[in-house]
């Protein structure tokens, strides 16, 4: 094609046509210049097609962490749960004046899950390899992108109350473990798990002692602060509420968008 208009401008050079060698020459540069402008759009549909492809695989991997977060958030909500149910049950039986093995079995059950509720170390790796990449710009503004900052937003949320419940646990632990009671405190868990094991009978004069033990470990002032602050502080469960139904919308939508890519 090339030698072919190149035979061309030396005809109409030798023939001394200038006016028609300038037209050929003007028209020679406009299809020139359709043409970079041709590799250009076509360069630029294959970046966007790029693009695209690879951040629907960043939002396919943001789906998938989401999805492994959600038993994670549920087993932990449950845990929290159970915290909270345990310090409601926990003030009719501080007050009592004797107990037997089973409720000191509950009470030292309600007191030991009460010490340090689990973080939640949610998956992010879809998340931040897409901003490291720059393409969740792709998304800025849209639901789906509000959707995914908010989840992880709450996550920190979560971890952070989770911290300040822990740090407040763990101190109100301190307390009672450095009391003169805690040797004896051991003993009878001690003895608990051995007797509900049934690897030893109860001993009538043993547990009699082990009354006085019981009610100061029950009514010392740093259970019932645990007790009073699991059984009133809510936020962890509602934010775990929260994160479970937004993470599932989330898979949602970012599975009805690669379905109509």
């Amino acid at each position: 094609m090339i030698p072919f208009f190149r035979k061309i401008r030396k005809k109409l050079a030798d023939e001394n046509k200038p006016l028609k060698y300038m037209r050929y020459a003007i028209g020679e540069i406009v299809l020139v210049v359709i043409g970079i402008l041709i590799a250009l759009q076509v360069n630029n549909w294959n970046t966007v097609r790029s693009e695209e492809k690879e951040l629907n695989e960043y939002l396919l991997t943001i789906a998938q962490n989401i999805k492994s977060d959600l038993p994670v958030i549920q087993n932990l909500k449950n845990q929290r749960d159970s915290v909270t149910g345990h310090a409601q049950e926990f003030w009719p039986l501080a007050h009592k004046d004797y107990y037997d093995v089973h409720e000191a079995s509950f009470l030292a059950q309600i007191i030991i899950s009460s010490f340090e509720v689990e973080n939640f170390n949610c998956n992010q790796s879809g998340f931040e390899s897409m901003k490291t990449s720059g393409l969740i710009g792709k998304i800025q503004g849209t639901d789906l992108a509000e959707s995914i900052f908010e989840y992880y937003r709450k996550a920190g949320i979560i971890n952070n109350l989770v911290d300040h419940a822990n740090t407040y646990s763990q101190a109100m632990q301190i307390d009672l473990m450095t009391q003169e009671f805690s040797p004896e405190w051991g003993r009878i868990n001690g003895f608990i798990g051995d007797y509900l094991g049934g690897t030893i009978e109860i001993d009538p004069e043993f547990w009699q002692e082990s009354q006085i033990t019981l009610k100061k470990v029950s009514r010392h002032p740093a259970v019932f602060a645990m007790m009073a602050r699991h059984g009133s502080n809510l936020d962890i469960q509602v934010n775990y509420g929260e994160i479970k139904q937004l993470g599932a919308r989330i898979i949602q939508d970012i599975e009805t968008k690669l379905k109509t890519n």
